[in-house]
């Protein structure tokens, strides 16, 4: 196959994850190393809940064994909500009087997009959203980057120096406060006036910047949603250990 072609049909199929499922994610037309999006689906016995799970799996890593390391963590992480969605199914059974509960529609759904991709780093965000009833869903997202040379997982102190964790911290609460154009954080709608970051910190990273995520009630009310800080690497380049600052 010519690489005009190739590139033809990975530009057709990347095109069609906006639309539909089972897409590709290439790093480029020249390189191996690409994400396809798989689908699992399923619903109750009287359809009124469903669960929707579209998850990642990576192909072409030199290291297989990393590979598949990295394969099964992310099958893992996202088929946690088929615990969660056979548990609802199980209190909807054992409650069958509850007449108001089964005039409803409930739905249990798991996506994900990719933040970073290159021959060292794959760096992406699962988002989950699930109604239960009540006056809302709920959603949450977690950042996942891995080394594609181990396939490790790349917690927050592999990426930033470990000292330097109440400075940034700093940062974070000076871009909130950009962000809202606000004079202080319980101005920006924050519940405290400082941010607790910590090394447990939800984050995912880009071609340029490290960013922070919180999801809704972590810092905020469920009504300014899910809050990303971004924080570009050329602005705490000293925070940064050493291999995130090569350009490639």
């Amino acid at each position: 196959m010519s690489n005009l072609l190739l590139s033809a049909i990975l530009s057709l199929l990347c095109l069609s994850s906006i639309f539909g499922k089972n897409f590709y994610i290439a790093l480029s037309d020249a390189d191996s190393i690409y994400i396809r999006a798989l689908d699992y689906y399923d619903e109750s016995e009287d359809s009124s809940t469903i669960i929707e799970i579209t998850y990642p799996k990576i192909h072409g890593l030199r290291n297989e064994a990393a590979e598949e390391k990295i394969n099964s963590y992310l099958e893992e992480e996202f088929f946690k909500s088929i615990e969660w969605f056979d548990e609802f199914i199980a209190i909807l059974d054992s409650f069958p009087t509850l007449e108001y509960e089964r005039g409803m529609f409930f739905s249990f759904e798991t996506g994900f997009d990719i933040k970073l991709l290159n021959q060292k780093v794959l760096s992406l965000a699962l988002n989950h959203y699930e109604f239960t009833g009540g006056a809302h869903g709920n959603f949450y997202a977690i950042g996942y980057t891995f080394d594609l040379n181990d396939g490790e997982l790349l917690t927050l102190d592999k990426i930033i120096i470990l000292d330097s964790l109440p400075s940034l911290t700093k940062i974070c609460e000076q871009r909130i406060l950009e962000m809202f154009e606000a004079e202080s954080l319980s101005d920006a709608g924050i519940f405290e006036d400082y941010i607790d970051l910590t090394f447990d910190q939800d984050f995912f990273l880009t071609s340029d910047a490290v960013v922070f995520q919180f999801d809704p009630y972590e810092i905020a009310p469920y009504s300014m949603g899910n809050i990303e800080v971004v924080i570009p690497f050329d602005e705490i380049k000293d925070h940064l250990l050493i291999y995130l600052n090569k350009k490639e």
